[in-house]
Formats: C-alpha cells, sequence, structure tokens
C-alpha cells in the first residue's frame, strides 16, 4: 500500500519512519524547508494535497489543528483511507462528518491517540472508581509564541494539545460526561490557556484531569483506582514509549497493598501507526463515537 503525507513535522517523521520502506510516495508541507527535508530523508516527491494522486491508498494528516479536518475530508472524498492527528478537528461536527464519510465510502479514518490506544484500548483491570490524571509540559522560551499557545483559531492552548489524551483514555473506562471545569492563563501571556482542570463524572464514578505548561519539565502520573486495586502510570516519554508501570493489589481503607513495579517500553508512534494500518487490513468499520465525545466535552469546557 501506498504513503502520502499532509504535514512533515515531527509527528508525521515520527510515523513515517515505521512505515514499509520504498510506501511513502508523497508528501506536503506548507513550509518548504519542512517539506524538503522530509523529501529527502523519505525519498518521496511533492504533491498538491487538494488533487491527491490515484495510486495513494492511505494519507496521514499531521497538520495544525485547524488543518485537520479539512485535510482529512479532502482524503476521504478521493477515497483514501486516513489517519488523522488527536483531536481530529476543532468540533465534534467535525469528526462527526468524517465519521459519516469514512462509512459511506467504506474506508478507515484513525485519529491518533498515541498515549490511550498504547496503553489503555485492551485493558482488562475491571470497573474504574476513580481516576487522577495529570499532564503537564515543560515549556520552552518563547513557547507562547508557537501556533500551540499564540492562535486559538489554529486549535491552541492544552485544551487541545494535552488535555484531548486525558479525555480520551477515561472514556476507555467508563462512558463520563462532563460534570465541571476550568480552563486559565496562569503563566503565560497567551491568547490560548496554559492551564485546564476538568471533572468527568458517571454515577459515583470520577475523573479529574489536569494539565498545563507551566512546568519547568515534563510531567505524567495517571492514577486509577479499581474495586480491589490500584494502577499507577507515571515517568512516561512519549516519544521513546518508555514509561513506569506500578500496580498496587487488594487495595482498600486501612488494606495496605502489594506493590509491583516495572519498567514498561512500548513505542507509542509505531503501535498507533499499526493499529491505523491493521484497521484497513482487517476491513474495521469507522466507529469514532469516543473521538467524537472528546470534542463535545471540550466545547462544554470551553462554553462561556
Amino acid at each position: 500500500m501506498t504513503n502520502a503525507f499532509i504535514g512533515c513535522g515531527l509527528a508525521a517523521k515520527f510515523r513515517a519512519k515505521y512505515l514499509p520502506k520504498n510506501s511513502i510516495k508523497y508528501c506536503y508541507d506548507k513550509n518548504p524547508q519542512t517539506q524538503s527535508d522530509f523529501q529527502k530523508e523519505f525519498n518521496c516527491e511533492s504533491f498538491n494535497p487538494y488533487n491527491l494522486p490515484v495510486d495513494v491508498d492511505n494519507v496521514f494528516v499531521c497538520t495544525t489543528h485547524d488543518c485537520l479536518f479539512d485535510f482529512a475530508k479532502e482524503a476521504i472524498f478521493r477515497h483514501k483511507n486516513v489517519c488523522v492527528e488527536k483531536p481530529g478537528g476543532l468540533s465534534s461536527k467535525n469528526l462527526t462528518i468524517l465519521d459519516e464519510m469514512a462509512k459511506e465510502y467504506n474506508k478507515v479514518v484513525h485519529v491518533g491517540y498515541t498515549i490511550g490506544n498504547t496503553i489503555f484500548e485492551n485493558h482488562r483491570w475491571g470497573q474504574i472508581q476513580h481516576i487522577r490524571a495529570y499532564y503537564a509540559h515543560g515549556a520552552r522560551p518563547d513557547y507562547d509564541k508557537e501556533w500551540r499557545m499564540s492562535d486559538r483559531a489554529k486549535g491552541g492552548g492544552v485544551d487541545y494539545d494535552l488535555l484531548p489524551h486525558l479525555i480520551h483514555f477515561s472514556l476507555m473506562f467508563d462512558s463520563f460526561e462532563f460534570h465541571s471545569g476550568f480552563n486559565k492563563n496562569v503563566y503565560w501571556n497567551s491568547s490560548c490557556p496554559d492551564y485546564s482542570n476538568v471533572n468527568l463524572v458517571r454515577n459515583n464514578h470520577i475523573s479529574n484531569c489536569i494539565v498545563n505548561v507551566c512546568d519547568w519539565k515534563n510531567t505524567f502520573e495517571i492514577v486509577l483506582t479499581f474495586h480491589d486495586k490500584k494502577v499507577v502510570i507515571k515517568d512516561l516519554n512519549s516519544q521513546t514509549g518508555k514509561y513506569t508501570f506500578i500496580n498496587y493489589s487488594s487495595t482498600g481503607p486501612g488494606i495496605k497493598p502489594f506493590e509491583e513495579v516495572e519498567k514498561w517500553e512500548r513505542n507509542f508512534w509505531n503501535f498507533d501507526t499499526q493499529m491505523f494500518l491493521d484497521k484497513i487490513a482487517n476491513k474495521i468499520t469507522t466507529d469514532l463515537s469516543r473521538e467524537i465525545k472528546v470534542l463535545e466535552i471540550l466545547e462544554k469546557l470551553n462554553e462561556k
């Protein structure tokens, strides 16, 4: 199968290196130098993303958030399978359209939630009681001037960059609904929020998700409490796929648990890319209901 990339930045390169050699035929990036570097590294040609070549089977959309939907929609219309980076668009309506088009054209559309898809997709840990999730990026100098923070129209800020990961994997454990939340500018003087806190609830089950880009280093910790055990995932490196997995058994008030600590390594970009290819090979019908709900929750958070 042949592949094309729209957007040639880091995400595109992380995925491209795990595709079969010589399967990447075309690429496009609005930055000529970024596109040229990708062409040289992966030995492919440039192309017009609104005039997709007929010999392309799969399209990877790795652009800024504001362009994800338009390019993915065009690719499906041209009868291509699509892997689009999270969150897949800027609204739940965007993803609903992609979901409907995928079914109409009988094509696979996969939203690249690398963390949730790799760690939690096939969990067998039982009924969740509560989740505490914290994800912070150690921001660089002038981080507020980068597109993720400087341009809300492009889907910037932690609401669309970090928070979708935590909401997405929370929905893997229960059909949570938005309960309450807020977003603020705590440190950066930018047009987009640098701190968000969201509470998701279903019956007596709770997920508290906090994200920010105000820390001095990357920090990732998830605490999952079940009826008879607790799981902690921390020290995650999204590029290398390394993280610490701690299993506490027989937890409960007044009970000292047995603790098992493991160092795991799963390359998220490789795993998620292969998940997309496996869906194609196994002719899995596209279902973006979970990804749509992520954006519905973000929309409720930002209702003001």
